[in-house]
């Protein structure tokens, strides 16, 4: 029985060392950790804010005359409707739509 055991133990022995050799030649790969993760997501955020042009750039005569007459065409239906039967509409959602195209 001690001859079995001591023999065991070699073969594990053996087998440990095989793996430990394989491990050195081909080691698994590095896996981020959830900080590194949330650190690199955070630089790339910062990346992206940084190629955003400030508001005042962004500003053009273009958007202004198309804001200004959008506002204009509102402003009248939302008085002719509240004048005529009384209706406040919120125009929301014709505003949203209006203002992607």
């Amino acid at each position: 029985l001690a001859e079995e055991v001591s023999a065991s133990h070699a073969l594990h022995d053996s087998e440990v060392k095989r793996h430990e050799t394989h491990l050195r030649a081909h080691p698994l790969p590095r896996v981020a950790t959830k900080t590194e993760e949330v650190v690199s997501q955070d630089e790339e955020f910062q990346a992206e804010l940084a190629q955003i042009p400030s508001w005042q750039s962004q500003l053009t005569l273009r958007g202004l005359t198309v804001g200004l007459l959008l506002g204009s065409v509102f402003c009248v239906v939302v008085h002719k409707m509240n004048l005529g039967p009384g209706i406040i509409p919120s125009l929301n959602i014709a505003a949203g739509l209006l203002a992607f195209m």
